[in-house]
């Protein structure tokens, strides 16, 4: 294998890694307890026993507006875990359409009513 062979697919790893890699912010209320529930797919073990919703949506946005983004959630309760998770590559997708478009996923946990 020459070095040129190497160098491509090196880079081509290197650009899978990097367009597969994602970031997450976690907020979770002390507050209540989270919605039992089981689902064989979470490996957080941060949510383990709980019941999981995901959401995937698109945020459009304005250049000279702000907006907010209001989404009912929990219909009976309020939101004990919530994830907010986005690719490498749906930042660079926000990067391309100049900030108008935003793809994320939030993962989120309701809390169990109260009596």
């Amino acid at each position: 294998m020459n070095i040129r062979s190497k160098l491509s697919i090196s880079l081509f790893l290197a650009g899978t890694i990097c367009l597969s890699s994602c970031y997450s912010i976690s907020v979770i209320t002390h507050d209540g307890q989270g919605e039992a529930g089981y689902d064989v797919r979470v490996r957080d073990p941060l949510l383990r026993g709980m019941q999981v919703r995901t959401l995937d949506t698109v945020i459009r946005s304005k250049l000279f507006t702000k907006e907010v983004l209001k989404l009912d959630m929990c219909e009976e309760s309020a939101v004990y875990i919530l994830e907010y998770r986005q690719s490498f590559g749906a930042l660079l997708h926000h990067m391309v359409t100049l900030g108008t478009r935003k793809q994320v996923r939030f993962i989120y946990v309701c809390s169990q009513p109260q009596n």
